[in-house]
This record gives structure tokens, sequence and C-alpha cells, in this order.
């Protein structure tokens, strides 16, 4: 099963597809995944309104969670039944997710410690040209705000499990903008935006990573890929974005 969203980007949740077993909807900028104290305004106290009781599950059925400052696609489960199944399935590294980024080239560049330098190496860098980086992430920073990447083999008692970033640049822009796709099977928090950062391509807008500002952080979550819970039928789910 396909389905296709076609839109801008939008200010307000928007249900992109709903049938007896999952939501798929579309997650504003600058808004919290999950319920946070000082806020009044995040997706799960969305999904807690709708006339769905989706309260009694764990996170009102959130699968998958965005950055407060990412916009894109989040699936959401409407049964317990459906909830286990797709969390199984992500723990299986059965589901992807797709997300679009907007680079600059930073004035330098490097090989974090430990990992292999082919593997960083842009050089002949070009338009398909795709990667895959396994590292591990450590929290870093005042407030522990951000992560940077570590090797999978490093020993540190504060490194988070294994994560696999595919990154695959889609264009070059005039004026050195990248367009990447990165997919995951299996996301740790920032774990997409460090990783860009690291190859020494920081995002539009992500100061915290290095990225030029902006007014926006150019990064959206645009597809996700999954089994239904009740068909096992294949699903794919793209936002088309629109200028």
């Amino acid at each position: 099963m396909e389905i296709l969203f076609k839109s801008n980007e939008r200010k307000n949740i928007t249900v992109v597809y709903e049938d007896e077993a999952i939501l798929i909807v579309y997650k504003p900028r600058y808004m919290h995944t999950l319920k946070q104290s000082h806020s009044e305004d995040s997706l799960e106290l969305f999904l807690e309104q709708l006339p769905l009781n989706l309260s009694v599950l764990p996170e009102s059925g959130l699968i998958q969670r965005l950055d407060f400052v990412t916009a894109g696609l989040v699936l959401v489960a409407k049964n317990v039944d459906s909830y286990h199944y797709l969390r199984q399935e992500s723990r299986d590294f059965r589901m992807e997710k797709e997300y679009q980024a907007i680079s600059s080239l930073a004035t330098a560049s490097f090989v974090p410690t430990g990992f292999s330098a082919h593997a960083w190496d842009t050089r002949r860098m070009q338009e398909g040209w795709f990667v895959d980086i396994a590292s591990r992430f450590v929290y870093r920073g005042k407030g522990r705000e951000a992560v940077r990447l570590l090797p999978i083999e490093s020993r540190s008692k504060h490194a988070s499990d294994s994560y696999y970033s595919h990154v695959m640049l889609d264009k070059i822009e005039p004026e050195a903008r990248y367009h990447f796709r990165v997919r995951l099977h299996k996301g740790y928090r920032h774990q997409v935006r460090a990783t860009l950062s690291a190859l020494g391509f920081p995002i539009f807008g992500d100061t915290l990573y290095g990225g030029v500002a902006q007014d926006i952080v150019a990064f959206w979550a645009t597809a996700l890929r999954f089994r239904h819970p009740r068909s096992n039928e294949h699903v794919q789910c793209c936002w088309q974005i629109l200028p």
C-alpha cells in the first residue's frame, strides 16, 4: 500500500492516513512529540483528545518521536495489539524511516576518533554518493542537549547501543547546498543531525551542530515504511514537500 501526502510545510497537525489499526499524522515544526510540563502543545496531547481512547496506550500509541524542530510523518498505533506489533517490528529493524536535509559544506570536516577514515572520505562525492555509518552516541554539552558519535567498538559506559545511518546525496545545488536523504531502521536522538555534522555537512539552521544560522532547520521526516499490523501488507507513506 502506498500513501502519498502532497503538501507544503504546515503549522497544524494533520491526519494523513487512518484505518482500524493505525494513524499516520503530520507533526509541525516547533512542537514536542511528547507532553512537556512546561508546554501545553504536543502531539501526544492532540492524540489524547481524539475520540479513540489512545490514552490507555503507552505515549498514546506513538511508535516514534520527532525532534522539536523537525516537521514530518509520525506513526501511531490505535490499539494494544497494533502497538506491540509495531514496536516489535521496530526492535527487529523491519521499520524504515527516511529524512531529508539540506546542508552546507563545513569549513573544516574531520573524522571522529576511532572511525575508519575511508568511510568518511567525501572528496569523490557526487549525486548518488552514499555511505553507511555505524556508530554509538553519547550526550555532550550544556544540559546534555546534543550528542556526538562514537565508534561501535567504544567501551564507554555512557555510550548508547549501536545505530546505523544510510546517508545518500540526492543533489548539489548552486552555492554549495547539499540535499541528503538519510534512512534509519532504528533511531537515536539527533542521530541524523549529528551524523551529517560529523561528515562535514551540518544542516542549514541547525546551529547546535554547526549549521549556518537561518530561520528554520532544513530537516524533515518524509517517509515511513513498515508492515501493517493487521494485513501484514507492506506500507509506504511519503510526504512530497510542495513549495
